[in-house]
């Protein structure tokens, strides 16, 4: 039988409206979800361009699952 020990998901996550400060509202809003919900994470990279696009790179725990070295 196998078991998950640990997981953790990478993403590069590109957030984009109207407007900049529309695109800064959704992304502290993405991450105050991820504080609610206890989620930890570690940002590789952040690239806020000056066309209202933020894009940032992102490892996030899977569910409730250990973590392990993921994160570290």
């Amino acid at each position: 039988m196998k078991r998950i020990t640990s997981a953790c998901l990478s993403q590069t996550i590109r957030f984009e409206a109207f407007t900049p400060q529309e695109v800064k509202g959704e992304y502290d809003l993405y991450l105050k979800k991820l504080d609610a919900r206890n989620t930890k994470y570690v940002i590789d990279d952040f690239q806020d361009n000056s066309h209202g696009v933020i894009t940032v790179k992102i490892r996030k725990q899977y569910n409730t699952y250990h973590t392990g070295e993921y994160l570290e």
